[in-house]
């Protein structure tokens, strides 16, 4: 997160996987990377000099910026891309939705309205068979 007042835009700018955020107090969330370390959410002096560097680059007022904080999260991914969407055989009670990768947020929507149709016991929107948390694939 860097702090950088006045902002030099007001919209998201995508390149690839990586992003800069603007926010209305003048800061800019300027993300991600994306490392396979399992659950190790220490950021690296790699990662974050190649997020500033990107910025800089698409923003060159933003060398003046400071940094305000950095950190790490963790976006769980399932072996075969598709996230884990419905019950757990065997386990009673057990819904789940995980697995979602870096479409999280996006995917957050359906996954609701999918998730309360299985608590609900109605028919699900789309068919779940392909999202089984037991399918082939998910050891």
């Amino acid at each position: 997160m860097l702090n950088q007042l006045p902002n030099p835009w007001r919209r998201v700018i995508n390149i690839g996987h990586r992003y800069l955020v603007p926010r209305g107090d003048g800061r800019v969330l300027v993300g991600s990377t994306e490392e396979d370390v399992g659950y190790d959410r220490r950021t690296t002096a790699e990662g974050v000099a190649g997020l500033i560097e990107l910025a800089m680059q698409v923003a060159p007022c933003l060398a003046q910026a400071t940094i305000e904080r950095t950190w790490g999260g963790l976006r769980p991914r399932s072996i075969d891309g598709l996230p884990y969407l419905g019950r757990q055989n065997g386990v009673e009670n057990l819904i789940v939705a995980s697995g979602h990768f870096r479409a999280g947020l996006q995917l957050s929507p359906m996954t609701a309205v999918l998730v309360s149709e299985l608590v609900r016991e109605v028919p699900t929107t789309i068919p779940l068979s392909g999202f089984q948390p037991d399918r082939v694939g998910s050891e």
